[in-house]
């Protein structure tokens, strides 16, 4: 079916701002003279209606070195403009008034001597349309046209390539660009196309600088920065649809745009002499994308496929003209309409093509067809759920249970509020238990295209409660725990655990208790079957008295003593037990002499009659009346160094104790029943030099137990 086209939409009508010329597009050109002259030729497109000024009075053109030093600023003034009209090629379309680009073109001589590294040719100018849809912030966005001349190109007298063509002001959208974009070189060099991204010049505060801005790279390729795409957009999908491509030998632009808009494209055409690149020609334009229908278009919209019902609904989609309708009911001659946007009700389920010809019998008619399929009651929705409806927080297993009757179920939307779902079956998990429960909703897609839709509510019964404890003064007085319902429901059956330890009715939602140590009280709760459990912890504990123990040292031998300290307050009163191995058991610090490991108890009760209770372990450590529990050192130096001065007996648990020292004449030198009394090495106040001496020691144990021993000890000086 052929299809005339007219173009329906374009964008250049938009308003502006007033600052800027809106710029279509250029190109920058060179044409050596001999001599090293070069004739400059500047060519610049903007849009009819949106520009503010018309073109630049005098251009300015700047000749700047491969350090980016501005060696010309060529003013070259304005001289006249043509008016390029959109063309199109179909009879049958029509070309909608106030659609244009004005073109100039600005034309100077300069000398440029040999330089090396050639010379950077360019012209800046501020702003595009602020209806460019593939660059980010259009309207402060300027324009560079730019070219350079290499060494090769001074010494060799050259001359750039020329494009042969400006492209089309207008395309269609959907239809193919198929666009001769070659160009022409005077010295018959190789020249390479490929599509590249505009550069950046001017802005809204200097909207046409003179001279141009510098270069802000010594890079040949890239002097200034490119426009910047806006997303999904890049230099290798300009405009999206079937993106552009340029055949890179022949200059062949192919593509087929889908969206509407107006879009700036770069290309690209580089000139290699003998392997060598000696200029490089960028070309900055904008296509129009618009949508293209013809007076006499056939365009309208129906179902694909009717699943309920047998009455279709038609949206004609023309613009103008006179419709003939067939709706392809092969069992009347009756199934023709001329209305604008007709209805029709078919017979039977089935499969029925519909024709609308618009402009019968003129030239440009045009001819529509759709195909629907006629169903009945296709699609039968249902959903299956597993889930513990007794939680709080639930999950879901979602099982779709849709019926096709001619077809099979091929896509789900499944809805779930804050959460959505695409497979078939799947597992969600809801929280918060609103009180009008979980809503969900799902629509299934067979694959004949029917839909079924359908929704449904996920209750669950948990419990929600709060639970007030009263006050309790010390630990074993009666306090009370209420456990009230958030769900106002008098249905909930309560009971509490553990029952002895509930002073009053535990299958009340309130009950009394007298915790004397830290306790938990466990709740079962029952309604609408679900069972829920909510555990409450008491610790009378906080409101007893502030209590610490300790015992120094809490480690000793027997015969030795520890001191039990405890918090002082006045207002205690003291109970320690055992009693029998302490000084005094109703002070907070008494001391202990036990002869066995002992855990002292002390309970206290403040001003309150609260009770609080600690211990204190003391340690008794193993003792033997024999070694090594009993030492005696074989050697001493009583020298004044502070280190073994003085001779001692070490022993713990001891009851009586006799050590006794004699020299080699057996005359006593020295003796003592006291076992922190040692020998100094003298005698009757004389310092006794260094000898042998023998000793004699008795011992009587705590344990009963007697020790005894003979032996020497040095005295060394």
């Amino acid at each position: 079916m052929k299809k005339k086209l007219y173009f329906l939409h374009f964008f250049l009508l938009l308003s502006i701002t007033t600052q800027a010329t809106h710029i279509v597009g250029g190109e920058m050109n060179y044409r050596c003279l001999g001599n090293n002259q070069f004739e400059i030729s500047l060519t610049v497109f903007r849009d009819c209606f949106n520009g503010v000024p018309l073109f630049d009075a005098v251009a300015s053109i700047g000749i700047f070195d491969v350090n980016n030093n501005l060696l010309h600023d060529i003013r070259t003034p304005f001289i006249q403009d043509d008016t390029l009209q959109p063309v199109l090629f179909d009879s049958c379309l029509v070309i909608p008034p106030n659609v244009c680009v004005h073109r100039t073109t600005y034309i100077d001589t300069v000398v440029l001597p040999f330089l090396t590294g050639g010379y950077k040719i360019l012209y800046q100018r501020c702003c595009r349309n602020n209806t460019i849809s593939n660059i980010l912030t259009p309207s402060s966005t300027g324009a560079t046209f730019y070219t350079f001349i290499t060494e090769t190109g001074l010494t060799q007298c050259n001359s750039n390539p020329v494009y042969n063509e400006w492209p089309p002001i207008y395309i269609c959208a959907g239809t193919p660009i198929v666009f001769d974009h070659s160009a022409v070189d005077l010295d018959g060099d190789s020249l390479v196309y490929e599509l590249c991204a505009p550069f950046v010049g001017g802005n809204t505060s200097i909207s046409m600088p003179q001279p141009p801005f510098t270069p802000t790279s010594t890079d040949l390729l890239l002097p200034y920065d490119t426009v910047v795409w806006a997303a999904p957009f890049s230099t290798l999908d300009m405009m999206g649809g079937v993106p552009l491509a340029i055949d890179r030998h022949t200059g062949l632009l192919t593509g087929t745009p889908q969206i509407q808009g107006q879009f700036v494209v770069g290309i690209c055409v580089k000139e290699y002499r003998n392997g060598q690149l000696i200029s490089i020609t960028k070309r900055d334009f904008q296509y129009n994308v618009g949508a293209c229908i013809s007076n006499f278009n056939a365009s309208f919209s129906a179902p694909d496929v009717l699943c309920d019902g047998f009455e279709v609904d038609f949206i004609n989609g023309s613009q103008t003209g006179n419709y003939i309708w067939d709706f392809g009911d092969l069992t009347t001659n009756g199934d023709t309409s001329n209305l604008v946007h007709p209805s029709y009700t078919y017979p039977d389920t089935g499969t029925y093509t519909i024709m609308m010809i618009n402009g019968l019998g003129h030239p440009c008619a045009d001819t529509a067809f759709h195909t629907i399929s006629i169903l009945e009651d296709e699609v039968t929705w249902d959903v299956d759920l597993i889930y513990d409806a007794c939680e709080d927080s639930v999950t879901v297993q979602f099982f779709d249970q849709t019926v096709v009757n001619n077809g099979v179920a091929v896509a789900w939307d499944w809805d779930f509020g804050q959460i959505t779902d695409t497979t078939e079956n799947p597992v969600i998990t809801f929280s918060g238990n609103p009180s009008n429960g979980y809503l969900y909703r799902m629509t299934v897609t067979a694959s004949n295209g029917c839909q079924g839709f359908g929704y449904g509510i996920i209750r669950t019964y948990p419990v929600e409660l709060d639970f007030e404890i009263g006050d309790q003064i010390c630990p074993g007085q009666e306090m009370t725990i209420a456990a009230i319902s958030l769900d106002s429901t008098d249905t909930i059956s309560y009971h509490w655990m553990p029952e002895n330890l509930i002073l009053s009715d535990p299958n009340d939602s309130m009950i009394i208790v007298a915790p004397v140590v830290p306790t938990y009280y466990v709740l079962e709760t029952s309604y609408n079957t679900c069972l829920q459990y909510d555990t409450i912890y008491v610790d009378p504990t906080l409101n007893a008295p502030p209590l610490d123990i300790e015992a120094i040292p809490d480690s000793i031998y027997p015969g030795e003593i520890s001191q039990l300290a405890a918090t002082d307050d006045l207002n205690y009163s003291y109970s320690w037990s055992p009693t029998e191995t302490l000084s005094d058991s109703i002070i907070f610090n008494p001391v202990a002499s036990p002869l066995e490991t002992t855990s002292y108890i002390l309970t206290v009760t403040d001003e309150r009659g609260c009770i609080a209770i600690d211990t204190a372990l003391i340690y008794l450590r193993p003792f033997e009346c024999d070694d090594p529990y009993i030492f005696i050192p074989n050697a001493f130096t009583p020298n004044d160094d502070g280190k073994n001065d003085v001779l001692y007996v070490r022993a713990n648990g001891i009851e009586t104790f006799y050590f006794a020292l004699y020299n080699r004449w057996g005359q006593l030198v020295f003796e003592t029943s006291n076992l922190n009394q040692g020998w100094d090495g003298t005698l009757q106040g004389k310092t006794l030099p260094s000898d042998v001496f023998g000793y004699v020691l008795q011992v009587n144990c705590l344990t009963g137990n007697s020790y005894f021993r003979k032996g020497n000890i040095t005295l060394l000086r």
